[in-house]
């Protein structure tokens, strides 16, 4: 496999892939994808909340305006992001999910 090339596996098992920074072989987990829809206003609060639970979850703004916000996290940490999740239901003005996928 060359450098900088993604391995590509059967669906439900965990990819692997050579990064050109770093020629060390990573695993890259399954994760699980969660649209939401929150308060415009309080995005930023919610990717500072999740930037400090290291490694649980990215969160990608799609529609600032809206208050849509992408939230991805390892399957394994799936019942962990949902017990955050549900405490800051209030501070961050969440409805209720738009879409779970996995990916």
């Amino acid at each position: 496999m060359t450098q900088g090339r993604q391995e590509v596996l059967e669906p439900g098992k965990q990819r692997t892939f050579f990064s050109p920074s770093n020629p060390c072989l990573i695993d890259m987990p399954e994760c699980i994808r969660l649209s939401l829809r929150i308060a415009p206003d309080r995005i930023h609060f919610l990717k500072f909340i999740l930037e400090g639970y290291d490694n649980l979850a990215v969160v990608s703004t799609l529609d600032a305006p809206a208050g849509i916000v992408e939230v991805r996290c390892p399957e394994v940490l799936e019942a962990e992001l949902a017990e955050l999740l549900s405490c800051l239901d209030s501070a961050i003005g969440r409805a209720p999910h738009l879409n779970a996928k996995n990916g």
